[in-house]
């Protein structure tokens, strides 16, 4: 399913699409809509936390009541523990 936005371009961002486009054979919208793909892929990429990763650490902690970086904090520090116990990390 395909959604569509409004965006607004300067005008010489607009004319440098337009031109773009023209010598790719295609519209405007088609092209600016595959740079707007081509740009949330690189940043999903780009980003530290998978999106799934990110997205379950929200519901676990919507789902305990707490902020989610507050739960990244617990998590941290709990693993950072378990390696002191073991002998793998020394503060």
């Amino acid at each position: 399913m395909s959604k569509r936005i409004s965006i607004t371009l300067s005008d010489r961002i607009w004319e440098e699409l337009e031109e773009w486009a023209a010598t790719e054979g295609r519209n405007t919208a088609s092209l600016a809509g595959s740079i707007v793909e081509i740009a949330v892929v690189q940043h999903r990429q780009e980003i530290d936390l998978p999106i799934s990763l990110s997205r379950s650490l929200q519901r676990w902690a919507e789902v305990r009541g707490i902020r989610t970086t507050d739960l990244i904090v617990e998590l941290l520090s709990s693993a950072l523990e378990q390696a002191q116990e073991r002998g793998n990390f020394s503060a």
